[in-house]
């Protein structure tokens, strides 16, 4: 899974920028209150439709090769949320070659892959809601932790402006042709030795969407640069969505380590891949013969296969044997159907209950 490629990302999410901003001054920001600000963001993203799902695509170029494009899905609302990372060529539900996802409505947390799924009530021990995904530091905004109600990353412009150290500054600026609200938390000492310091721009006119994400270290040189230049809107009044971004990072010295390119998926008719209608994966829509592991006790199940889609695969496979109207070949399909039937139980025990084994160990 490409995303432990681009966890660099992440190292810098809880951080508090400055440098390397081509800006130009605008005007005044509608208010510097943070509270005020707070309110006015969360009524834009209340705005949006419910259950979103998005499909995009990343790459990564670390000078050296460049990395062949990996497709990932990230749906979410008030039922829950969940994400997928899966083939170019493979349909992401329910074949995801990795998922993640919390049912708001059940408290279930699940975690799937090629060789099966583990659910929990405790996200921790699947792992759900570790990683965030690409998209999500583009947006500006983590809905998985949302999803679980836990507090969200200084990147979340909300949990940004939350922070009592955090400032709107008393200018907006124009980045990429759309006027922002800057938002800045500096947390580094004095002298600028020591410590890092991040900037967010958020477009006014796009429902206070990340336009700009910067972070430097203590002396001021440029770390990580997040830019968006697209969007997308589902509803007036509402946030907008990124379409296409770019991150890139810095070393020590000033040397460009990496460029990850980031764009939403092309729907049929040649619109972003977002859509609503967010639907939530079970255990019983994997794949025929996948094995679930219930952590909570230790059981483990295996998903249910069709007999009679069994018996006409085998008949499809072996012309010589066809259906006819002699009583052998009915009793042949009989036989393939039965036996298939015993295979596929709905769901089955086959392991002990056990204790719940950590985080770590719960791992596929």
């Amino acid at each position: 899974m490409r995303i432990f490629d681009f966890l660099p990302l992440g190292l810098f999410a809880s951080l508090p920028l400055h440098g390397g901003a081509q800006t130009q001054a605008a005007g005044v920001p509608p208010t510097t209150d943070r509270v005020a600000l707070t309110a006015m963001v969360e009524q834009a993203r209340a705005a949006r439709p419910d259950d979103v799902t998005i499909r995009f695509e990343v790459q990564l170029d670390d000078g050296i090769s460049v990395a062949g494009s990996q497709q990932w899905m990230l749906s979410w609302g008030h039922a829950g949320a969940r994400m997928g990372a899966f083939a170019p060529q493979r349909d992401p539900f329910p074949g995801s070659e990795m998922g993640w996802q919390f049912n708001v409505g059940s408290g279930e947390a699940m975690r799937w892959g090629p060789t099966g799924a583990k659910l929990s009530r405790d996200p921790q021990s699947v792992q759900v809601g570790e990683l965030p995904t690409d998209y999500e530091f583009f947006l500006g905004e983590f809905v998985m932790e949302g999803a679980l109600g836990l507090p969200r990353q200084k990147r979340d412009l909300v949990a940004l402006l939350e922070d009592p150290s955090a400032v709107v500054l008393p200018q907006t600026e124009v980045v990429a042709g759309q006027e922002c609200v800057v938002v800045e938390l500096d947390s580094r000492d004095a002298d600028g030795a020591h410590g890092y310091a991040m900037r967010g721009y958020y477009g006014i006119f796009l429902g206070y969407a990340q336009v700009r994400f910067e972070i430097v270290r203590g002396d001021g040189g440029l770390l990580g640069r997040w830019d968006t230049s697209k969007f997308w809107s589902l509803g007036s009044g509402s946030t907008l969505f990124p379409i296409d971004g770019i991150y890139e990072n810095w070393d020590g010295a000033g040397r460009l380590n990496s460029v990850l390119r980031m764009t939403v998926a092309t729907a049929p008719d040649g619109s972003p891949a977002i859509t609503t209608g967010m639907q939530l994966q079970t255990a019983a829509a994997m794949p025929p013969g996948a094995w679930i592991q219930d952590i909570d006790n230790g059981k483990i199940y295996q998903v249910a296969s069709d007999h009679t889609a069994r018996a006409q695969a085998f008949l499809l496979d072996n012309p010589a044997v066809r259906p006819s109207e002699s009583w052998m070949s009915m009793m042949l399909i009989g036989a393939i159907s039965l036996a298939a039937a015993c295979v596929g139980l709905t769901a089955f025990v086959v392991g002990a209950r056990r204790g719940r084994p950590t985080a770590k160990a719960a791992s596929l």
